[in-house]
């Protein structure tokens, strides 16, 4: 006969209680937990709380299914059997949780926490929100994957297995972390960061999001996998090393000016899959084999351009040489220097690094690609193409020979410059050229100054939140955001002054406080400091009516980044007032008094303010209250 119980269920202390008929114990009141501190055996039979399951002693489930109302508790022993467990709110254990003594799944309804020593089996670990090992925790996988809806953060030791770790958020390895990757897969939709020990072992890590993304923290992977469209974005002195193979199926890899990807493979190609729509925009260094006819494709490119670039080394180095290490980076723009008489003219949109680091190569050729349309090198007759060569882009430049040909994919073509007038080492650059300025121009527009990685216009309350954010900036002045009511005839609505020149992410917002009524189409003019523009895609926004009616408070740049952000009332009958910000949880994070005769403000906290969701509030002397919402990265 199973057993139903009315209130709450204790096992005390040096109390053993075993099921051996297998029957079922459901605690029917939503209020009623179940509290183990001696020794409690399930047997196969399922156990069913309306609230807690807590365990400070030994609990041996079985075969049945456990269903806890509210959280699961274990500082004690839990040895989990062939029966899933499902916990409909957090899960925390600080004692030992044997999930391998059976199959059984373990599913969560919002957080995972795990600071004792959880040893995972066969089954499948789902949680609804963030999966934390914390200091001090100890998560061994086995064959069953890990799933979460949240993020990762581990500040324990994380042992992988040959199972997958699939997370919807961000993957973020602590500093007192240790990741041991081992043969597993590591699925992230979110951010990379890392500050402690990450193991690559063998195992393969996947950047799986249409969204752009950031990887920070120096770190050596041994399979990476680029598969969604979202661009990758090397934080700050973050030198990234792929041991084996890094697959481009989709996006790009942005380095910034300061980071090396590094491809140390030199068994076979340590990059492939790479395309106009997926490669590295950046810098790229490579290992080649130290022998004769090694080829590397550096698939590298900038400006929106893909321009791979092609090492070849004619003979094999002297034993006693080490593998040469090769940097490959495009510079947008025209070099400086001058061409020698064997030349007409050069590229005026790129040039290239290509860098010797380390080990020695022999009788190398340097591979360039180009295009045939005007709006980039507008090459008409390959045979005249010319690979030229210099120390510096400001000296001199002449000939390392070459002679172009078309091909049937993007890029259009290519040239190889010759073996006998070709060094790589630590000061070398090289350009595609020409000999005929006639048949090859090379001298189409160059890539636009602004890399825009998105542009959006949305309805805010009674004004239009405008943002935009650029992946890098060369020689740009200022941007300037623009409406229409007809989708032809623009007008300028705010100026906001660029980066100039920068190769890391930027940030920007514009607010349009008198929206039209209707559809309303919105575009971007950028402007370099010579006075060229080009204009982004444009959006629309719907206004039903009259756009400027209630009182409304907007946020901007939303997501912001922390350290400040910009607050707007508009059509307040009085302004000025008292401003508060609280977390998600409602606790205060800061006041801010604003002046009679201001609405408009600028929030910025003594702290940087941790990243997630944040409340606002702007109460008006006249105690009228406008709440809004700001994201924080």
């Amino acid at each position: 006969m199973d057993l139903t119980i009315n209130g709450a269920l204790t096992v005390a202390t040096s109390t053993t209680v075993s099921n051996p008929t297998n029957q079922n114990i459901t605690l029917v009141s939503a209020t009623s937990g179940a509290t183990v501190n001696g020794t409690f055996t399930l047997g196969d039979g399922m156990l069913t709380t309306g609230a807690f399951l807590t365990n400070a002693g030994t609990l041996n489930l079985g075969a049945g299914l456990t269903s806890v109302g509210t959280n699961l508790t274990n500082s004690g022993t839990l040895n989990n059997g062939s029966g899933a467990v499902n916990v409909t709110a957090a899960f925390a254990n600080s004692g030992t949780y044997k999930a391998n003594v059976g199959p059984g799944d373990l599913t969560v309804g919002t957080t995972f926490t795990n600071n004792g020593s959880y040893v995972a089996g066969t089954g499948k670990l789902t949680t609804s929100g963030d999966f934390s090992n914390a200091a001090g925790g100890r998560f061994t996988a086995a064959s069953g994957d890990v799933v979460a809806a949240g993020n990762f953060a581990n500040a324990g030791t994380y042992t992988a297995a040959s199972n997958k770790l699939r997370l919807a958020g961000s993957f973020t390895n602590l500093s007192t972390g240790s990741f041991l990757a081992n043969g597993g897969t590591t699925a992230i939709q979110g951010n990379f960061t890392n500050t402690g020990n990450f193991d690559p072992g063998t195992g393969l890590v996947q950047f799986i999001t249409d969204a752009d993304r950031t990887l920070t923290g120096a770190t050596t992977f041994y399979d990476v996998q680029k598969v969604s469209a979202g661009n990758l974005f090397l934080g700050t002195n973050t030198t990234v090393t792929v041991a084996d193979v890094l697959t481009m199926r989709n996006g790009l890899i942005f380095t910034g000016t300061s980071n090396i990807l590094s491809l140390p493979n030199t068994g076979a190609q340590p990059i492939v899959g790479a395309s106009v729509t997926s490669y590295v925009a950046g810098r790229l260094a490579m290992t080649l084999p130290n022998d004769a006819a090694n080829i590397r494709v550096f698939p590298v490119g900038s400006g929106g351009r893909y321009r791979p670039v092609t090492i070849t080394s004619q003979t094999a180095a002297s034993a006693s040489d080490s593998n040469p290490v090769v940097l490959v980076e495009i510079f947008n723009g025209a070099p400086t220097g001058r061409t020698d008489i064997t030349l007409t003219n050069m590229s005026a949109n790129r040039y290239y690094r290509v860098q010797l680091q380390s080990g020695a190569i022999n009788q190398p050729t340097v591979q360039l690609s180009f295009n045939t349309d005007v709006v980039d090198e507008e090459v008409h007759v390959p045979g005249n193409l010319r690979v030229a060569k210099s120390s510096n882009p400001s000296n001199p430049w002449s000939t390392a020979g070459g002679a172009g040909v078309f091909s049937p994919e993007d890029p259009r073509g290519y040239t190889i410059s010759s073996a006998s007038l070709t060094t790589i080492n630590n000061t070398s650059f090289f350009a595609l050229a020409s000999t005929n300025s006639v048949d090859n121009p090379l001298t189409g527009p160059a890539p636009l100054p602004v890399t825009l990685r998105q542009f959006t216009a949305v309805r805010h309350g009674a004004a239009v939140h405008v943002a935009w954010s650029t992946a890098s900036e060369q020689n740009s002045a200022y941007f300037v955001v623009q409406r229409s009511a007809n989708g032809s005839s623009f007008e300028d609505v705010q100026r906001v002054v660029a980066q100039g020149t920068s190769a890391s992410q930027h940030d920007y917002a514009a607010l349009d406080a008198t929206p039209l009524a209707g559809i309303s189409y919105y575009r971007l003019r950028q402007v370099d400091i010579d006075g060229k523009y080009v204009y982004s895609p444009v959006v629309t926004v719907r206004f039903e009516g009259q756009a400027a009616a209630m009182p409304a408070l907007s946020a901007y740049p939303n997501p912001a980044s922390g350290q400040s952000f910009q607050l707007l009332a508009t059509n307040l009958s009085t302004t000025g007032g008292t401003v508060q910000v609280l977390d998600n949880v409602g606790r205060l994070v800061l006041t801010q008094v604003i002046a009679a005769g201001s609405a408009e403000t600028t929030i910025q906290p003594k702290q940087p303010l941790a990243s997630g969701m944040y409340f606002v509030t702007w109460q008006t002397p006249d105690g009228l209250k406008l709440t809004t919402k700001v994201a924080v990265q």
